[in-house]
């Protein structure tokens, strides 16, 4: 649904600011549109991931950009590899003086916004965890008389604990 809203919704550019530095991304860099959709995926591809001990891969963005039209994602943007180039080249602890550092990779091949950005919004600086909450990751609303509301998957839950405190540990160690 996104990718037939998403020239509708999208903002020219985004002013961030990572380890002291600004950095304003315009809607033409394709790490403009990885973050974004970062942060539209997060209650629910994130949720879905942190609940298997995973988070965003490369897969999570094909799969999601291949529902967007030529004129707005040019079929080599949809492109695993450089999905990938894109997320590594983009690492917290990379070095690369053209390195934005939007993205900690927590393991091989999965990815987290980087806990340390924040983001301009209405004339204030917002840390990124504050306005996605972690508390609601993987949440799901259950009716109380529901069959499955008995049969919780507590190996689930755990793993999703986890990836929150991971994250939280991130930001506290900052």
């Amino acid at each position: 649904k996104l990718g037939a809203v998403f020239k509708r919704l999208e903002p020219s550019d985004m002013t961030l600011q990572i380890e002291g530095r600004l950095i304003k991304l315009d809607q033409h860099h394709m790490e403009f549109l990885m973050l974004n959709l970062m942060m539209a995926m997060f209650y629910t591809r994130l949720g879905e991931n942190a609940s298997r001990g995973k988070a965003y891969s490369s897969a999570d963005f094909v799969d999601v950009l291949s529902a967007f039209p030529e004129d707005i994602v040019p079929v080599r943007r949809k492109n695993r590899a450089y999905i990938s180039s894109i997320l590594s080249k983009n690492e917290v602890e990379r070095e690369d003086k053209y390195n934005r550092r939007l993205f900690k990779r927590i393991k091989h091949g999965q990815y987290v916004i980087n806990p340390e950005l924040s983001v301009w919004i209405e004339g204030s600086w917002q840390a990124i965890y504050d306005l996605l909450n972690l508390d609601l990751l993987g949440f799901k609303a259950v009716h109380p008389d529901a069959f499955y509301a008995e049969h919780r998957n507590t190996a689930s839950e755990n793993r999703l604990l986890a990836f929150r405190a991971l994250i939280l540990g991130t930001i506290e160690s900052v």
